[in-house]
């Protein structure tokens, strides 16, 4: 499978799980008044993920199209 395609996949599921922890988090924040350490953690990782595992695809594409030619 070429990597662009895992990258979409990885960038869906990345925002599924973003938005889960996220809501869950803001719940818990009403709530509660603190998530904890390791759901805002969850947070972050699921943002980050998001935010650059398509960009960082994009350019092993590039450079994969550039080897071939």
């Amino acid at each position: 499978m070429r990597p662009l395609f895992w990258g979409i996949v990885t960038t869906v599921i990345a925002f599924i799980g973003w938005l889960a922890v996220s809501v869950y988090c803001g719940i818990i924040l009403g709530l509660k008044g603190d998530p904890g350490f390791f759901y805002m953690a969850l947070v972050y990782v699921f943002g980050l993920t998001w935010m650059f595992s398509l960009p960082v695809v994009i350019v092993i594409e590039i450079v994969q199209w550039y080897r071939r030619r």
